[in-house]
């Protein structure tokens, strides 16, 4: 009987293997990132007007980001944690932690920024953003472009703040 056992969980392991098609034809599935941008806010002495143990924070004011007649007012709630994998979901703007690498696993750093997003990585678009913190405006643009090369996607992205383009998704507001 234990032989009969071993030969049945042999054939189980195998079939598995003999059910997994090479065929390069197939049509590989992408995972694009979604984009968020993340705001950082300061007062031009230099103080970060988002971290919590600065006095003279800005936590909790009213900031909205606005796209035309949409209207987002920041979450001071505390954020949600992520799985690894999910679809983009539009959370609109949230206050949470810079989450960093330490070359071995994240952890929540201790800057604080405000996230927006999600916005889906895999369509084409040009969306402008109007960021209002206490009556000062900014305008922040994000493009995105998709296109496919030789089966592979290009992915063309680029970030905008009052019209002048950034390194990356990460935008530095200063109030003075």
């Amino acid at each position: 009987m234990k032989k009969f056992f071993s030969v049945l969980m042999f054939l189980a392991l195998l079939l598995p293997l003999s059910s997994c098609d090479n065929d390069p034809a197939d049509f590989p599935i992408y995972d694009f990132s979604p984009v968020e941008f993340y705001i950082a806010i300061s007062d031009g002495q230099g103080n970060q007007l988002l971290a919590p143990e600065y006095a003279g924070n800005i936590v909790g004011s009213a900031i909205t980001i606005s796209e035309g007649s949409k209207v987002y007012e920041v979450d001071w709630t505390a954020h949600d944690v992520q799985s690894r994998y999910y679809f983009p979901r539009f959370y609109g703007a949230q206050y949470r932690p810079v989450i960093k690498w330490d070359g071995h696993q994240h952890y929540e750093s201790d800057e604080w920024r405000i996230h927006f997003g999600e916005l889906d990585g895999g369509d084409d678009y040009d969306r402008t953003f109007k960021v209002t913190v206490q009556d000062k405006s900014f305008e922040l643009r994000v493009t995105n472009s998709l296109t496919w090369k030789k089966d592979k996607p290009i992915i063309d992205r680029h970030f905008y703040l009052d019209g002048n383009e950034q390194s990356d998704s990460f935008f530095d507001l200063v109030l003075e």
